[in-house]
């Protein structure tokens, strides 16, 4: 949950229109009034976003990978089923890939 929050929290989005409100709420003579609805705000921006399964997903994804490092090490060396498919491949089809593949990264 600490993950969810932190990362809900965390979003640029959330942060500017956060501390905006906040700014704006301060700078305001009813701040006594405004501050509490600007963190009601933020406290139902929160709970809808973590109440979404999607998002959680993501997060979940986001951690696992970072825990795996499987982002850094799946970029650096190709799967053993792409070189053996290359390996079948013709050399005008290769290179053909190979320009493809160039372009993309």
């Amino acid at each position: 949950m600490g993950a969810y929050l932190k990362e809900a929290f965390l979003f640029r989005w959330n942060l500017l229109f956060f501390l905006g409100g906040t700014a704006a709420a301060a700078l305001m003579p009813m701040t006594g009034a405004l501050l509490p609805l600007v963190a009601a705000g933020e406290l139902t921006y929160l709970a809808g976003l973590l109440s979404v399964p999607r998002f959680r997903a993501a997060i979940d994804a986001k951690v696992h990978a970072a825990a795996k490092g499987e982002v850094a090490a799946s970029a650096i060396q190709p799967r053993a089923s792409l070189v053996s498919m290359l390996a079948g491949l013709p050399p005008d089809a290769r290179a053909r890939f190979e320009r493809l593949h160039a372009r993309c990264l």
